[in-house]
Formats: structure tokens, C-alpha cells, sequence
């Protein structure tokens, strides 16, 4: 599924209230995310109750407890799907772009994106109250 970050622009085009979740550009076709319903110009803005803020909130990941060797398959049939050269320039065009990590470099990049914005957070919080 090819998706982009709702900006303040797309979001003022559908009418969104805030620029927050992630645009489906394009499905992929029998994949799960068509199977699901998901077509493009749908907004994801949460999943399983849990808010998606932009595209990188939405990263493959497996529930706790399954077995190591699923993961690493996992990791190594998407690192051969993103590093495609005619995937990435898809994506290229839509302005936007894929980015092959291992489960441990996903966990390290969930961590430092979650630090990053966290001052910001407490800040819009602070002056929310």
C-alpha cells in the first residue's frame, strides 16, 4: 500500500479538520489493505484504537510472541519488496519514499521519532489545557 503523510494542504482539500493520518495513494491490489476495503484517497487516522499521526506511524510489526524466524522472514520479504527500484519510483513520484530497516532499526526509529516529538507534544498539550 503506498500512502503519504496528511499535510495542512491535503487535509483543507477533503475537508479534514487537522492535518493528521495517512493518505492511501494506492492499494495494493489483493493485498490485505484492498482485501480490508481500503481504497485510495481513504485517510487512516487510527488503527486498532491506536491514533496514526503521519505515514511513519505505520510500519509493519508483529504482536508480542511471534516466533523470531517469522519476523526475519517478515523483515527480509518487505526489504526486497521496498528496495524494488520500480516501487521506489512510484513512490518517488508521489513525492514521497520507502526506507528498508531491520526490526532492530525499526525499533531504534520508533524510539528516536517518539523522543523527537514528545517536547512538542507536551507543548501543544500545555496549551490545550
Amino acid at each position: 500500500m503506498q500512502i503519504q503523510t496528511v499535510t495542512q494542504d491535503i487535509a483543507d482539500s477533503l475537508g479534514l479538520k487537522k492535518a493528521q493520518g495517512a493518505l492511501v495513494a494506492e492499494p495494493q491490489a489483493g493485498g490485505p489493505s484492498a482485501e480490508a476495503g481500503i481504497v485510495s484517497g481513504d485517510v487512516i487516522q487510527s488503527v486498532n484504537g491506536k491514533e496514526v499521526k503521519d505515514a511513519r506511524d505505520l510500519v509493519l510489526v508483529a504482536p508480542i510472541g511471534t516466533p523470531e524466524s517469522i519476523i526475519q522472514k517478515a523483515s527480509t520479504d518487505l526489504r526486497s519488496v521496498v528496495t524494488d527500484p520500480d516501487l521506489q519510483k512510484k513512490i518517488a513520484a508521489r513525492g514521497s519514499y520507502t526506507r528498508a530497516m531491520s526490526p532492530a532499526e525499526v525499533i531504534s526509529f520508533v524510539v528516536g521519532e517518539q523522543r523527537k516529538s514528545k517536547p512538542v507534544m507536551e507543548l501543544i498539550a500545555q496549551k490545550t489545557q
